[in-house]
């Protein structure tokens, strides 16, 4: 069984948090030299509501060899109706803090969290995801934006307050409140609606844009500026709801508008095309007039607190932090340490608070002089292997990053985590199994471009130790390692080498066997004396220890995954037949009776993954894209459909009495489903 490998899971970074610790979470609480604090804001009060927060223990700092804590933050999983549990808190996408410093608000691929931004005790959560996040001017609002859906909900509740749906896909940054905080900003294709949140009413739509409006601004409460897909900025007066100016000078699109604390200086930045260069322009927000050109381009544009610095997001073999001088419009500094970032805030007390895909964190960061002064972790990277122990009470979690890998074995019933491995830079894991009495974890790692020697790793589950390492395919090329133990315990097989499979003697420590030829999925039957190897468009069957051939099963197309009943009476196979087919299936063989499929199970529309059977072998679950769909071997029908929605899912694995089905998901998390 092998997890997809429908998308390259280099974009996302990894760190695994399944449990938080309960005390007193030491801060920083100094101010950035050179960036003074601001006054605190006036908080309106929120209406009362029937909602509870979640009460949830103090993270604490762990040791580190850094000179800064780092602070695993505790989080209340988002349960999808119908499963039982979920792991991970999803991996990072933007961190904001509130205007009154009371709280920081962070987005995550499974949900938005609250949290006190003295403690980080989480305050609420909800499963509504955002890509972007802002605070309202009086801290009383968050607002968050994913895809078409705008949302605003209260700060302190977490109360829904009210939804937008907005026709275009990349909607506007929402960090488009009036300075009172009376009025909210978002685009709906060409036109911006400005949405009044005394009267719930809608006070004006502006058109005027070519194209969808991108970035949106207030300048003063009457004053909105506006960028659009169209390469121009638009000056509108809220009184009459008609353009006072369009300011001229960018060639892209305005993806970036922020405007200064005193709300004299307006800055936008407009992406590079393959007919413009990328620039950041800094005007007179009142004037109109242009004050200088950085030929840079800038996302998610911020002012300091005091307005003496601008930090912006730019692009250089990936996303980082650029600090500027905004008086000179000097490059003070290129937070370069701080790679692949997701978004940048300003909090009330100077610090920059920075997400990062690469590190999967998120980075406290002192402007003036580039340093991380506290980092807030917890966060996942994609799920590629769920495996569970052979007594169901432990599950293993392997999966893979942008920075590093993951793997992890856990108590299912504490969440504790009771082995912990990290590393592999740059490398991602393609496979991993634990041994039948759980003393041994192994993982096969998909090999990068450039030549290696190490491709499968063994583990000691115990002391941690590494037992042994086994050599790679030595090429140019990339291939996976494919990972399995005998269900005695027995051997190991794996496959590194592009021809080449090779079973292990887990007792003697030495090879025993090199078969040559088959380089696909493999699994080793019930009886732990044979084993089932996929060779392009066949499954091939070899006796152990000597590797003659016992039977062979064909498909029509080159087979994915394949996977074996534990009472060995049924093989399953996952062919793929192409991007062009509508037709995608999977095969059951009765592997004693012949060659002719039992069942050809249709219900997918995208490429099975995954596979694998329930303990006893009457079901069948098959992962394909967004769905799971439940098998019964005997009839061939389906039975249920799991995760029929947005997440993507990478491996499935039934646990030993099948009453519990594991799911392991691109967002960075497991869920885990009941089985009747």
């Amino acid at each position: 069984m092998k997890p997809s490998r429908l998308f390259n899971p280099g974009i996302l970074i990894a760190a695994l948090m399944l449990c938080a610790c309960a005390q007193t979470a030491e801060v920083p609480t100094s101010t950035p030299t050179g960036v003074p604090p601001t006054s605190t804001a006036t908080v309106s009060p929120a209406p009362t509501v029937t909602s509870t927060p979640h009460p949830t223990a103090t993270p604490v700092p762990t040791p580190t060899d850094t000179p800064f804590p780092v602070i695993t933050l505790p989080y209340t999983p988002q349960i999808p109706e119908g499963a039982v549990a979920r792991y991970g808190m999803g991996y990072v996408g933007h961190a904001v803090p509130s205007p009154d410093g009371r709280f920081l608000a962070i987005s995550t691929s499974i949900g938005t969290f609250m949290y006190d931004a003295t403690t980080y005790e989480e305050v609420w959560s909800t499963d509504l995801r955002a890509a972007f996040l802002a605070f309202s001017p009086d801290s009383r609002f968050l607002a968050g934006r994913r895809s078409e859906t705008f949302a605003l909900w209260e700060a302190e509740t977490g109360e829904l307050f009210h939804t937008f749906e907005a026709n275009n896909y990349h909607n506007l940054n929402p960090s488009v409140f009036s300075p009172d905080s009376s009025r909210v900003a978002y685009g709906s294709g060409n036109s911006v609606v400005v949405w009044n949140i005394q009267s719930g009413t809608v006070e004006t739509s502006l058109v005027g844009h070519s194209d969808e409006v991108k970035s949106a601004a207030f300048v003063t409460d009457d004053l909105l500026a506006t960028g659009g897909e169209d390469g121009r900025v638009v000056l509108w007066n809220l009184a009459s709801s008609e353009a006072v100016r369009a300011l001229e000078g960018h060639e892209g699109p305005v993806y970036s508008l922020a405007v200064s604390p005193d709300g004299q200086t307006l800055v936008t930045g407009s992406e590079g095309t393959m007919y413009s260069d990328a620039q950041t322009i800094l005007w007179g927000a009142l004037t109109g007039e242009k004050l200088y050109t950085m030929p840079v381009e800038s996302r998610d544009i911020t002012f300091s607190p005091d307005g003496t610095l601008l930090a912006a997001r730019s692009y250089e073999e990936g996303y980082l932090v650029d600090i500027w001088d905004v008086s000179s419009g000097q490059l003070l500094r290129r937070l370069d340490s701080i790679d692949d970032v997701i978004g940048t805030a300003f909090s009330p007390d100077g610090y920059l608070f920075v997400a990062s895909y690469q590190t999967g964190a998120i980075h406290r960061v002192d402007p003036t002089s580039g340093e991380t002064a506290l980092i807030l972790d917890g966060f996942t990277s994609i799920v590629q292997q769920t495996v569970f122990s052979s007594d169901g009470t432990q599950l293993l979690i392997a999966g893979s990053g942008l920075g590093e890998t993951f793997v992890r074995l856990i108590d299912v019933e504490s969440g504790q985590i009771v082995f912990d491995q990290t590393g592999f830079t740059d490398r991602d894991i393609e496979d991993a199994d634990i041994s039948p009495d759980g003393s041994l974890i192994v993982v096969g790692l998909k090999n990068s471009s450039e030549t290696t020697d190490e491709d499968v790793f063994l583990w000691d589950t115990a002391t941690g130790d590494l037992i042994e390492t086994f050599p790679g395919n030595n090429t140019w090329l990339s291939y996976y390692s494919d990972v399995e133990f005998s269900p005695d315990g027995r051997w190991l097989a794996y496959r590194s080498e592009r021809s080449s499979v090779t079973l292990w003697d887990i007792s003697a420590r030495q090879p025993v066997l090199e078969i040559e030829g088959p380089s696909g999925d493999l699994v080793f039957l019930p009886d732990g004396e044979t084993l089932a190897i996929v060779d392009d468009l066949s499954v091939v069957l070899y006796e152990l220890p000597g590797g003659e051939v016992i039977r062979e099963f064909r498909c029509a197309d080159p087979i994915y995954t394949i996977a074996c009943s534990p009472d060995g009476i049924y093989l399953a196979a996952a062919p793929d037949p192409g991007r062009d087919s509508d037709d995608v299936v999977v095969i059951l063989w009765d592997i004693a009776s012949g060659q002719q499929p039992v069942h050809v199970l249709h219900g997918h529309d995208g490429l099975v993954g995954n596979l694998d059977f329930s303990p006893d072998g009457s079901l069948l679950v098959s992962a394909a894209s967004y769905q799971a769909l439940l098998w019964d071997v005997e009839t061939g029908q389906q039975l249920e459909t799991l995760l029929d929605g947005n997440r993507l899912i990478l491996c499935v694995d039934f646990n030993s009495d099948g009453t519990r089905l594991a799911t392991g998901l691109f967002d960075g998390t497991v869920i885990i489903w009941p089985v009747e």
